[in-house]
């Protein structure tokens, strides 16, 4: 397909390649629901692709790929709009998104374009070549990969947001990398430096905080039941004219031998 492309290695920045979240409208801050009344899942997740000499990412293979099917979607200008969602990002921006951040302030974004990928399904995850499946939990923010995508125009009219859909299809390791974490950074948060230990705290946990140890109680050798073997039922012994006894292992009975009846006595 003219439109689908495998990316150059990248890393993993942002987001998942196997969760999915409900999907939330950028206006209203809450989830959008679906025509079924359930909430639209959605994967996302964003490679960081080195730069090279060019000097926008248009310039490259893959990205002239997006702006070709931007241009195609969209021909009477709408890409010149502000807004336009080209998903692609500079890595070294100083332009607050609209979450106010700036990508050159995001752990693993300076240096790269910020492809951005997503859809409503689970993708497949293989190993570098992609000759085998790969376990998804092997994929952690940091990490390298590329990612097969399709990419399609939105089709969005009036004040939608127009843009494209980078549409991810599946990933493949690519190696190792130093893993981003979520969260403050508090390495330099000071805790633990010049801390004055006040009155009443305590290393190791207080007496009255550890649980008494249980006692066992001893046990009469009386009171112990003997175990009983299991007796099986009788077997009636037909005489020797009577009808053989048939077993049936599959039985109700768990493979006891099925007992007949004796046949009844002669009248008369």
């Amino acid at each position: 397909m003219s439109n689908e492309f495998t990316s150059p290695v990248g890393r993993l920045v942002e987001g998942s390649v196997s969760e999915l979240h409900p999907r939330t409208d950028p206006q209203t801050k809450q989830p959008k629901m679906g025509k079924d009344g359930q909430p639209q899942m959605e994967l996302f997740f964003a490679v960081a692709i080195p730069k090279g000499p060019e000097a926008h990412w248009a310039e490259t293979h893959w990205g002239s790929i997006i702006w070709a099917e931007g241009h195609a979607g969209f021909p009477n200008g709408e890409t010149q709009q502000a807004g336009f969602a080209w998903k692609v990002v500079d890595g070294d921006s100083q332009v607050p998104n609209q979450n106010n951040k700036k990508p050159a302030d995001k752990n693993g974004f300076p240096g790269n374009w910020i492809l951005s990928c997503s859809n409503g399904f689970a993708i497949g995850t293989y190993n570098a070549n992609a000759s085998a499946p790969l376990d998804p939990n092997e994929f952690y923010r940091g990490c390298f990969l590329q990612v097969l995508v399709q990419v399609k125009a939105n089709g969005a009219t009036g004040t939608n947001t127009k843009g494209v859909y980078i549409n991810p299809t599946a990933v493949a390791f690519a190696g190792h990398g130093e893993k981003i974490t979520t969260g403050p950074d508090v390495s330099n948060a000071g805790f633990g430096v010049g801390v004055v230990a006040p009155v009443g705290m305590s290393a190791t946990p207080l007496a009255g905080m550890v649980a008494p140890p249980v006692t066992a109680v001893p046990v009469s050798p009386a009171t112990i039941a003997t175990p009983v073997a299991p007796v099986a039922p009788p077997i009636y012994q037909a005489p020797a004219t009577a009808t053989p006894v048939v077993t049936s292992p599959s039985s109700p009975a768990e493979g006891y031998p099925q007992i007949l009846q004796p046949p009844a006595p002669p009248v008369g």
